[in-house]
């Protein structure tokens, strides 16, 4: 199966659900709160093969790390009464009281959104012997967004668009996503018109009205189509500017062998054009997991690897520890000048 991994990074899907006779999390006091985790737990214990964990067990920098993998909201890392559950050797995992009582959430590599759907749609019919959800006979199951009611699902699929970008294509890009209805947002935030690494998420704007098979279907075609797209971009460069990619990509292999700190702006666009580089066949012998380097290189996983602590640590250390960790990432040994 081709996942497309040249230009997707990766699909994610989450299912939302809310337990019937309970206020959504918005309107919860902190007392009422306490009393829905006594109940959420009371159900998981009848799941022995879950692992139930409040999320304040984790230490500060766990919760961050979780945080630049997009487990959990940043809100997670103050707000009280909210857990994660989790199964040995399955990729799904389940997140407590966010906006909603219970978000089923999965990561697959490259585009394999049906996948993803179908770990999710497992887990939550394994919630279902537990929990009764809340749904209503027109709009279906009831969540904390409206976009969500009904099927009260939610995907994305990260998208790699170097050739769309340096084509001067994106303006097509952004038209088809308008006339597809889906939402186009930066990997990270930024207010620069092209996100840093080119890199989007390309989401559903509403799951009302729809089953889950016509939301997955109609994404995996449009999916298929940008794809198609950046693959046309990239061709039409390699046959028309290939020294000036060359360059630029042999430019950015330069910086990271000789500079002694990056922020992580400019590490995601170097990280990028290491992609590029891979996919056009202008470098080989990159390691086999380069695309978890965009997430890698934010501040705690650097702190991790090294071990390091973020009190003892400020934002130019971490600087300099990210260029030391991305070299040994893509083995390339620093350079010096004699």
């Amino acid at each position: 199966m081709d996942r497309c991994t040249d230009v997707v990074l990766n699909s994610y899907v989450r299912i939302a659900r809310n337990i019937k006779d309970w206020k959504y999390m918005s309107r919860l006091t902190g007392a009422e709160v306490g009393r829905l985790n006594l109940e959420q737990g009371e159900a998981m214990e009848k799941l022995p093969e879950f692992s139930f964990r409040c999320l304040d067990e984790f230490s500060f920098s766990k919760r961050q790390i979780m945080v630049e993998e997009n487990c959990i909201s940043p809100e997670s890392l103050v707000s009280t009464g909210r857990y994660i559950a989790t199964m040995e050797g399955r990729d799904p995992f389940v997140v407590f009281n966010e906006d909603d009582h219970i978000r089923i959430k999965c990561f697959a590599r490259g585009l394999d959104i049906f996948y993803a759907y179908n770990q999710c749609s497992e887990l939550e019919r394994k919630l279902c012997e537990v929990f009764e959800y809340q749904s209503h006979t027109k709009y279906g199951y009831l969540t904390s967004s409206v976009d969500d009611c009904g099927t009260g699902l939610h995907v994305y699929a990260t998208m790699f668009l170097p050739g769309l970008a340096l084509d001067g294509k994106l303006d097509l890009f952004f038209k088809t996503a308008e006339n597809s209805g889906i939402l186009v947002k930066g990997y990270v935030d930024s207010t620069d018109s092209i996100p840093k690494g080119c890199i989007f998420l390309i989401e559903n704007k509403m799951s009302t009205g729809n089953s889950a098979i016509e939301i997955l279907t109609k994404l995996n075609d449009i999916y298929t189509r940008i794809i198609g797209l950046e693959r046309d971009s990239r061709k039409h460069i390699a046959e028309t500017r290939m020294i000036d990619l060359e360059d630029k990509i042999m430019r950015s292999y330069g910086v990271i062998k000789y500079c002694r700190k990056l922020n992580i702006w400019d590490a995601l666009e170097l990280i990028a054009d290491i992609k590029l580089g891979a996919c056009m066949d202008i470098l080989d012998e990159v390691p086999d997991d380069l695309d978890m380097l965009f997430i890698k290189m934010q501040k705690y996983h650097v702190l991790a690897d090294t071990m390091s602590s973020a009190l003892d640590k400020d934002d130019e250390d971490v600087d300099c520890m990210r260029a030391d960790y991305l070299r040994k990432k893509l083995g390339i040994k620093g350079g010096t000048i004699d």
